[in-house]
């Protein structure tokens, strides 16, 4: 449902905003984002592959 409903955000968006080229979404939207804004708004979108579960402390500079 929420994958739909990131899709119907971006097609409403690109008709308020014409100079839109693209999307960045996460691989949780994936299958029906991706079909939608490149096979209905023939639009780019790139999709960031999911962050691993769990904290990391970054080493200090």
């Amino acid at each position: 449902m929420t994958q739909v409903l990131g899709a119907e955000f971006f097609g409403k968006r690109c008709k308020n905003y014409s100079t839109l080229k693209g999307v960045c979404a996460d691989a949780g939207y994936r299958k029906p984002m991706e079909e939608f804004v490149r096979n209905i708004l023939n639009k780019t979108i790139a999709i960031s592959e999911r962050i691993s579960q769990g904290w990391v402390i970054l080493p200090t500079r």
